[in-house]
């Protein structure tokens, strides 16, 4: 993926070529008998304050292995709300061929299949001995099942590598140094960087979380998984009463200018669901506030147009602080530590970075323009029509956005663009 015309490899252009047996389709078609008996295992993750459920199904071959995830036939994750915000997101990716993704395909929970589902997931939870490690983290799990607004099925990403793990390995041939080294991930990264930021999704390279990125190591070819739409809308914020939105808690939006602002400058958060302000409060550790709801972070668009200080405040201090960390670990139980990047290295991974950003922020443009931005425009009614609404995917945010790129990269400044987005802000919510 390294350049605009390249074809990806035969790998990544099949739907299925880097996921499970199972797709989500197939797992879509079944009906609540269905779950039933043909879901022969089930497995919380043990990330995130919620994470996902990996499953193994009756229908694909006979080894398994429930301590590897990757052996997983397809993936549930609980969602809070509807399943547009994700759908959107990954039809972004496809759409500017960014990245391949997990083709989600929500079921209601409020539902005969949804109510299937998470009768299945009490008896796997029953089966976990009371008090131990893995039956807390089950019962963790299923109140965020119980609660949720859909179900999300997803395809097992198989043989991808995760960044979060290659970075910190001593192997010659990985860690940070050879990811550095690798010209096209760090290419795509940056084409990522700027779908990214268009939609909003801050949980991967805005606020470094390498868990959620995924990556052929040969092509540089990228999965995007754990999708999400972050686009706040301004009533939402106004309305939420935990100010967990509020990029300031002490400082509420009061203004559509705060606002735009906001977005520009800060990125903001995701609003809680009403199923998370009931459900998770005081028993969810908090990403950024204190209250027991764990929100999303969104994107600050401002970041797109400077990627040097990205690179230098987030990305390299955020490696470089957690591969110290593992060095210092590592050497205290004399095992091999991971070799630390040299600074030509860095640099040389940063140039490459950022000619992905700017042939990322072309395709953006590119793709919210003309026939193309109709086509974005029409799956993003379809998607909530279907779905239904969701306050974090909200049509003004996105087309600040849409904007802000735009006018930036015809060559206005950060203060006539942030100003334009004002103004827009001011006539479509006062």
């Amino acid at each position: 993926m390294g350049g605009s015309d390249r074809v990806l490899p035969p790998s990544f252009q099949s739907k299925n070529s880097e996921t499970s047996k199972m797709n989500s389709n197939a797992v879509l078609k079944w009906g609540a008998g269905d779950w039933k008996w043909k879901l022969f295992h089930a497995k919380p993750s043990s990330g995130g304050a919620t994470g996902v459920l990996f499953c193994w199904a009756d229908a694909q071959g006979p080894t398994r292995d429930y301590k590897k995830p990757r052996t997983a036939d397809f993936v549930l994750k609980p969602e809070q709300g509807g399943g547009a915000p994700t759908k959107f997101a990954e039809f972004m990716y496809r759409h500017t061929h960014t990245a391949m993704t997990t083709h989600t395909k929500p079921i209601p929970r409020q539902s005969p299949v949804g109510n299937a589902i998470l009768a299945e997931l009490q008896k796997f939870q029953n089966l976990e001995r009371v008090g131990t490690p893995e039956r807390l983290r089950w019962e963790a799990m299923y109140r965020a099942c119980a609660s949720a607004g859909s179900f999300l099925v997803q395809e097992t990403v198989t043989y991808a590598k995760e960044f979060g793990d290659e970075y910190r390995s001593p192997e010659k041939d990985r860690g940070l140094s050879a990811l550095l080294r690798n010209q096209p991930l760090m290419v795509s990264l940056g084409k990522l960087f700027a779908v990214d930021a268009a939609i909003g999704n801050g949980d991967r390279l805005a606020n470094t979380n390498t868990g959620n990125i995924f990556f052929e190591k040969f092509s540089g070819g990228l999965y995007a998984i754990d999708s999400a739409t972050v686009l706040t809308s301004y009533e939402e914020i106004l309305n939420d009463t935990t100010k967990v939105s509020w990029t300031d808690p002490s400082d509420r939006p009061g203004t559509s200018d705060d606002w735009a602002t906001d977005v520009v400058q800060r990125g903001g958060v995701a609003v809680p669901s009403a199923q998370q302000k009931a459900t998770h409060a005081n028993e969810m550790k908090l990403h950024r506030h204190a209250n027991g709801v764990t929100v999303a972070p969104a994107f600050r668009m401002e970041y797109l147009f400077d990627p040097d200080r990205w690179w230098a405040d987030e990305f390299r201090a955020h490696l470089t602080s957690n591969l110290e960390r593992e060095i210092r670990e590592q050497t205290q139980k004399k095992l091999p530590v991971p070799t630390r990047p040299t600074d030509q290295e860095w640099d040389n991974a940063k140039k490459w970075f950022k000619a992905g950003v700017e042939e990322g922020i072309k395709k953006v443009d590119a793709k919210l323009s003309g026939l193309d931005w109709l086509k974005v425009k029409i799956k993003y009614k379809l998607y909530v029509a279907r779905y239904g609404g969701d306050p974090n995917l909200d049509w003004t945010n996105f087309k600040m956005r849409r904007l802000y790129i735009k006018l930036r990269r015809s060559g206005k400044s950060e203060q006539d663009a942030l100003a334009a987005c004002k103004a827009y802000a001011l006539r479509k919510v006062g």
